[in-house]
């Protein structure tokens, strides 16, 4: 909570304004008068660190509360509003071979069955209309390789 980027952000900002108002006052105040500034300058940033952190708490530990739907988003992808998450009949068509639509740099396109699909290779360039096989996938990430020419001459016999 308390690293919270947005929390992080405002510290920054904070400290950099004190800091550029403190080196525009060095010159100008005597020594104890510039102590005394840059004294009061710490307290003042660490209050406004304090009363950020609460209002952080407030929001983001709360996102019921009105301001706190404000700033955190409470909606959920279903089905129904068309979010369809990777099947497992994906992870079931590790072995099978394809061909490139485009380039893989490492990623790209592919064709299987008929379906096209986003691919990665690991890292390999393969051209476009090689052929291609999935050696492994995770989630939406199908991993392809390039097969050799031996490899689909054997399986299309």
């Amino acid at each position: 909570m308390i690293h919270h980027p947005i929390v992080l952000g405002i510290k920054l900002v904070l400290l950099v304004i004190f800091t550029a108002v403190l080196i525009a006052l060095y010159g100008v105040l005597s020594p104890q008068q510039f102590l005394i500034a840059a004294i009061a300058a710490g307290f003042l940033f660490v209050v406004l660190v304090i009363v950020l952190w609460v209002a952080a708490f407030k929001v983001l530990g709360r996102p019921d509360s009105k301001l706190g739907q404000r700033f955190i988003l409470s909606t959920s992808s279903s089905s129904e509003d068309g979010y369809v998450a990777p099947s497992e009949a994906l992870a079931s068509m590790v072995g099978e071979q394809g061909v490139t639509v485009s380039a893989l740099r490492p990623s790209g396109s592919a064709r299987f069955d008929g379906k096209r699909l986003s691919v990665v290779t690991d890292g390999d360039f393969i051209p476009q209309d090689t052929p291609v096989a999935i050696v492994s996938v995770a989630g939406a990430r199908i991993v392809v390789r390039k097969v050799d020419e031996a490899e689909t001459e054997e399986n299309a016999t």
